[in-house]
């Protein structure tokens, strides 16, 4: 084969002119092609960093949230407690309040039982004197009569 000049320039020639014609024709699409991809693909990335930043946000508000809620729920049960300690003082005080009442009216009652009976005992042991005493009066006693009436007497009593 025989190396000619004139073929391989215009072979050279041939090679330039299609490179300008499909430079021409496939560059600028594809150029923009790429370049609506890549615009694409940054408009995507974009769009995932915001997303990724306003998760970021409503984590921080939400924890906010949940410290909030935590310190309020505290709050809320240690108020419960206090009102309860409250009111289980209070029941205490009215139940003591009420024993104390309790007690003191069972005294009254006994306090006045025992003056009736003290009164009944009186006015028995009164009655009893003066039957003794009539029982006496009416006959003259010996010892045996006296102890005996003693003992009568001791037996109505007690």
């Amino acid at each position: 084969m025989e190396f000619k000049l004139l073929d391989f320039a215009q072979y050279i020639l041939n090679l330039v002119v299609l490179f300008i014609i499909l430079r021409a024709i496939l560059y600028k699409p594809v150029k923009n092609f790429m370049q609506a991809r890549q615009d694409r693909i940054q408009k995507q990335q974009d769009d995932a960093r915001a997303a990724l930043r306003e998760a970021q946000g409503q984590k921080l508000q939400y924890d906010a949230l949940l410290n909030d809620s935590r310190t309020e729920a505290g709050k809320l049960m240690e108020q419960s407690r206090s009102d309860a300690e409250k009111s289980a003082e209070a029941i205490l005080r009215e139940a003591q309040e009420q024993a104390r009442k309790i007690i003191e009216e069972a005294r009254e009652r006994a306090a006045a039982e025992r003056a009736e009976a003290l009164a009944g005992v009186r006015g028995e042991a009164a009655g009893l004197s003066l039957e003794l005493a009539s029982k006496i009066l009416a006959r003259e006693v010996s010892a045996q009569d006296n102890a005996r009436l003693i003992d009568e007497y001791f037996s109505k009593v007690g």
